[in-house]
């Protein structure tokens, strides 16, 4: 990990999430993973349910949320002011 990332929220947790992905799609597609360091990982079978562990066992965090086979990167983009929703 370089310098940079480590100056960035959760940059480790994400690193384990990389490092990791492959061999739990093959075991936890579709499940949730809270992971928070030092290298604690947990399955859920909901968003609900991973969150509330994370709340309950980590407070406001850090900790790293993520569906196991959805894309790493979601980009959301808002409409421009000429745009009818």
């Amino acid at each position: 990990m370089n310098t940079e990332d480590k100056n960035k929220p959760l940059a480790e947790e994400i690193e384990i999430y990389r490092k990791y992905i492959d061999g739990w799609i093959k075991e936890h597609l579709n499940e949730w993973v809270v992971v928070r360091l030092p290298e604690k990982i947990d399955f859920f079978k909901s968003f609900d349910d991973a969150a509330e562990f994370a709340i309950n066992n980590y407070g406001r965090g850090p900790y790293l949320i993520r569906r196991i086979g959805e894309p790493e990167e979601i980009v959301l983009s808002a409409p421009s002011a000429n745009e009818n929703w």
